[in-house]
């Protein structure tokens, strides 16, 4: 169990109930009913103007009128104070770890007060007596967890398909922390802890310290029938190579047509090889940035490992995703794959910190000010040519700005090769760099936010800046 200390101190958990911060853009069935289009626009004052009224309005409104609400929304939002203590950009340049921590605390607690009252507003009064009778640790992993996260954001009891599904979720997460605190005597089934670390069995009624001592001192691999503790890479993030999460269904059907195939066993020496590459890339990543390591704990609980290699099914390469559905955790695919070095582990490892980030800021701060009109929008990566829609090219502009932030201060770092750590740096500037990256941001800036506006035109003017400067040097070295 690692303790949130951070989190911990500014989290006070009796009054989370009183303190309901939705999201109405992700919930639609908790939002109120809205004020008719005219009585907005009609407002002599900004701070009259709820943000999120207007952002639930957009969709149903003609397009003019769209247009004339995104400018008010793009006023409401600049007026609001600001709750992040640095800018995007400030924070993903990973110049100063003080600044990474200060910023990822105060979007940490935000968020871990968004859940905590959606947990108790839809999860049993038992549940929760049971819950609140354990300690700070036990609860804020299961705050974080991105499974909890699923079951609370990712869909509601009016649309989920298995309304029971939190009840099972917590009930096995709960049993195993009583266990671990010594509430519980012995585990009534088999049991995954929140955050996949711990599996218990049925039946399990060892003392938890010499249990966890033992698992802790001498690892064993997976066995439905015995307790397994999974190994933290850095000490900190979880490596999920067993749990139910590993062996699902995709949640999505296909990938640009193509169906992802179904999990595959891994072997022993390849989950060897998956846990060796990890923790290399995790070693490479702190020589290189304490801003970065900093920003990869806050965010990460959970890597997931997947094996899927037929080559008719999707993804048959190396592969990493996240979701907003499941905040803290990020899959990768094909981990074994021998042509996957420790430096393009480590810009994956970044790549979905970054897309996790932004899912979570975008509880509280848009990044697109009409997200239908905007992922309605086709353009070509700058990067590398695939089609997106807006959304991802804000996102996409962040992950290679952070990428660029990290592989410009990586040379000389003993676990990241050099030639790979040269080609991920200067691909995140030839994207910032392209004229298609700034006809873009010209076309459509009236759908981005404007703190993200704001950010974008940061981002590239720090990689471009740092691009000239290293070029400079480079001639003055060679003359």
């Amino acid at each position: 169990m690692v303790p949130y200390a951070e989190s911990a101190q500014v989290l006070l958990r009796a009054h989370h109930a009183r303190h309901d911060h939705r999201t109405p853009h992700r919930d639609d069935a908790l939002l109120p009913h809205l004020p008719g289009t005219a009585e907005l626009l009609g407002a002599s004052e900004l701070g009259e103007v709820d943000a999120a009224e207007l952002r639930r309005m957009l969709p149903h409104l003609p397009a003019p009128r769209r247009a004339q609400v995104r400018r008010l929304l793009a006023r409401v939002l600049d007026a609001e104070p600001q709750t992040d203590p640095v800018s995007l950009s400030e924070l993903l340049s990973f110049d100063c770890q003080a600044q990474v921590s200060r910023s990822c605390t105060a979007l940490d607690t935000r968020y871990l007060s968004l859940i905590a009252a959606r947990l108790r507003a839809r999860a049993r009064k038992s549940h929760l007596a049971r819950l609140d009778a354990l300690g700070d640790d036990a609860y804020l992993a299961l705050l974080r967890s991105p499974a909890t996260c699923a079951h609370l954001l990712g869909a509601t009891p009016a649309t989920s398909s298995d309304p029971q599904a939190l009840d099972r979720h917590l009930e096995t997460a709960l049993q195993v922390e009583e266990w671990r605190a010594g509430l519980r005597a012995r585990l009534e089934l088999d049991a995954w802890s929140a955050d996949a670390e711990l599996y218990l069995p049925a039946g399990t009624q060892d003392g938890p310290q010499q249990l966890l001592f033992d698992l802790a001192h001498a690892p064993r691999d997976f066995s439905p029938a015995a307790a397994y503790l999974a190994p933290r890479i850095g000490g900190w993030v979880v490596a999920d190579l067993h749990s139910p999460q590993v062996h699902a269904a995709h949640p999505r059907r296909a990938y640009r047509g193509v169906p992802f195939g179904p999990p595959e066993p891994m072997t022993p020496d390849e989950r060897s090889t998956v846990l060796d590459k990890l923790e290399c890339a995790f070693s490479g990543i702190g020589w290189v940035s304490p801003g970065a390591t900093r920003f990869v704990r806050a965010t990460l609980t959970t890597i997931v490992a997947r094996k899927q290699t037929q080559p008719h099914l999707f993804p048959s390469s190396f592969k990493g995703e996240s979701t907003a559905d499941a905040i803290h955790r990020a899959t990768f695919y094909n981990l074994h794959d021998p042509a996957i070095d420790a430096a393009r582990l480590a810009q994956a490892i970044l790549h979905e910190t970054v897309h996790n980030h932004l899912h979570k800021r975008e509880l509280f701060t848009p990044t697109l000010l009409d997200e239908r009109a905007g992922k309605a929008v086709r353009v070509s990566s700058p990067w590398s040519g695939n089609p997106l829609d807006l959304y991802l090219f804000a996102h996409s502009s962040a992950v290679y700005y952070a990428l660029h932030s990290f592989f410009a201060r990586a040379h000389g770092c003993p676990e990241l090769p050099r030639n790979t750590v040269r080609h991920l740096r200067d691909r995140a500037v030839k994207g910032f760099s392209s004229p298609s990256w700034q006809a873009i941001v010209d076309t459509h800036h009236d759908l981005l936010a404007p703190a993200m506006l704001r950010d974008l035109f940061a981002m590239r003017a720090r990689v471009l800046a740092d691009a000239a400067s290293c070029a400079l040097r480079s001639r003055q070295a060679a003359s």
